[in-house]
């Protein structure tokens, strides 16, 4: 009989357990090993499909004990089939004779004993490679999924595909606006991102309302890299003026992109809109 060595079980989120040959852990990545015959890939593949299934996983002894426990390793690298030499015990059996002795005289009979010896043997197994993610960075990835969702193109529909790449458009001239400062005729460069636009019209808005109750009010407003300095109304309105109008052809070319995507008949023609702002 082969007695292959090292087996332990890991229990996962969902409470389903399954028998391990081995696990490593290399720098921030673990790697967990299954005989073949103990599991299938495509069982592997639906555990690992989703991230709470392992978040946590415990390690036991076969008969339960705790050993340890993984915990966020959630980034899935792999799960691939593999070949391996591993360590087993071959039961053996030897001939042996053994002298009994009796009133009649000695008797020699013939008898077999079973030993062990440790051999490796090939073995097929399937791999399991997961990276550690840290709850920080896990937190981080939950803002920018929602800041900037993925779409599945397969499985989504005309309209799904059309609204995520609308939002692509705006995220495309908000990254172009924000990496595109207007200088204006003092030097100096000012944002023209929309939020740039809104904090002006409200400063603006808020000064026309203090400087009724209080003369000493000053307007006030700020280059890219600067404290903010006194503007006079005219020089104010001014550079209002001239950010409106360095961002009025791009906002029309977003409104052209926006049009030609909701006008498209097929998920091809979507994907093939180009948002270019240079």
């Amino acid at each position: 009989m082969n007695n292959i060595m090292y087996q332990m079980n890991l229990t996962f989120m969902n409470n389903i357990v399954l028998k391990a040959y081995d696990s490593e852990i290399k720098e921030n990545t673990l790697i967990l090993k299954f005989l073949k015959s103990d599991v299938t890939i495509e069982k592997l593949q639906e555990i690992f499909s989703i991230q709470d299934n392992y978040k946590t996983i415990y390690k036991t002894t076969t008969a339960g004990k705790l050993v340890c426990k993984f915990e966020n390793y959630i980034k899935l690298i792999s799960i691939v089939e593999a070949i391996e030499n591993i360590p087993v015990k071959i039961e053996k059996e030897i001939p042996t004779n053994v002298e009994v002795t009796t009133e009649e005289g000695s008797i020699t009979t013939s008898s077999q004993i079973s030993i062990y010896e440790d051999i490796n043997i090939s073995t097929n197994m399937i791999i399991a490679t997961l990276n550690y993610v840290s709850p920080i960075e896990q937190k981080l990835n939950k803002v920018s999924e929602k800041i900037f969702p993925t779409i599945d193109i397969n499985t989504c529909t005309l309209d799904e595909l059309k609204d995520y790449k609308q939002m692509q458009n705006k995220l495309a001239l908000s990254d172009f606006l924000a990496l595109h400062p207007l200088l204006w005729t003092d030097g100096e460069y000012y944002g023209v991102k929309q939020e740039d636009q809104m904090e002006m019209a409200l400063d603006l808005s808020a000064y026309q309302i203090k400087k009724v109750i209080n003369p000493e009010w000053k307007l006030e407003w700020h280059n890219i890299k600067k404290a903010c300095r006194e503007f006079t109304l005219q020089e104010y309105n001014a550079l209002m003026s001239a950010i409106i109008d360095f961002v009025y052809p791009y906002r029309k070319l977003q409104e052209n992109y926006k049009e030609t995507i909701y006008n498209a008949a097929t998920k091809e023609s979507v994907l093939s809109i180009d948002l270019v702002y240079e």
